[in-house]
């Protein structure tokens, strides 16, 4: 068995659905003293170095790590100082599956970036509810709700 360690990771990839899932997450941090991870995954597209000449030219962990300053400023304000970060290179799904080995709690929200519309679970969500070690809770955000209501 792993050691808990009071820690809520959350994945963050800008979206409306992971801001929810921020604002949750430190809300739950907040009443159980857990501390709240964000974790932000990037890759170099495989197509890019072909396709714009070369992969230095653009600083994809800087662009990552602005993404994830920019959400938490937008979901917390003032605190998002107190959240812990990871921007790391690789597929969201497993870096928060290995980060769920440390974890108290996982959360994610429901549909991220990509994907498509009508679906309930995004791919990242459904493999982090199947493969994480802790458990895992799935926002899904307001904004799905007002839409689905407004059809």
């Amino acid at each position: 068995m792993t050691d808990r360690t009071g820690r809520i990771v959350v994945g963050v990839d800008g979206s409306p659905a992971s801001i929810d899932a921020i604002r949750w997450a430190a809300g739950q941090a907040a009443l159980t003293g857990s501390t709240v991870v964000a974790v932000t995954a990037w890759s170099i597209p495989a197509s890019y170095g072909v396709a714009f000449g070369g992969e230095d030219a653009v600083d994809w962990k800087a662009n990552a790590t602005q993404a994830l300053e920019e959400a938490l400023t937008e979901a917390l304000g003032d605190s998002a100082g107190a959240v812990e970060r990871i921007v790391d290179q690789g597929h969201p799904s497993y870096l928060l599956t290995e980060a769920s080995k440390n974890a108290d709690l996982v959360v994610v929200g429901s549909r991220g970036h990509g994907g498509f519309t009508g679906l309930v679970l995004g791919s990242v969500s459904q493999h982090v509810v199947a493969h994480a070690e802790c458990p895992v809770v799935v926002i899904r955000g307001k904004h799905e709700a007002r839409a689905k209501h407004d059809r």
